[in-house]
């Protein structure tokens, strides 16, 4: 927890990206554990729609920083970071994919 705390005090992000990405990994992390631990179908239909409206917001979000680094010079790192912070969750969702995959699960 320490090297996360560490991590957000080094780099500036806006609010909204850290929350955001904090949550879809969380989330994410933890329906993709349950149906790891419990083989449940209704569980990985979970999982997947949870994966298609996570995609769609941090899309939209993603937008918003992009857009908002281009108008905003004073600012422009803040939004710059935020958005590749938000891109961050993107390998992580393709990793548990592919352990899915390759455990036949």
């Amino acid at each position: 927890m320490k090297l996360v705390t560490q991590f957000f005090k080094t780099f500036q992000f806006t609010i909204t990206a850290r929350y955001s990405f904090l949550l879809s990994l969380i989330f994410g992390t933890l329906i993709f554990l349950t149906f790891i631990l419990t083989q449940s179908l209704t569980s990985l239909v979970i999982g997947f729609w949870y994966v298609i409206i996570s995609s769609i917001i941090n899309l939209l979000l993603l937008i918003d920083e992009l857009l908002q680094a281009f108008n905003n010079k004073e600012e422009r790192k803040i939004h710059i970071n935020s958005a590749i912070l938000l891109t961050i969750n993107i390998p992580i969702a393709t990793l548990h994919y592919f352990i899915l995959v390759f455990f036949n699960f």
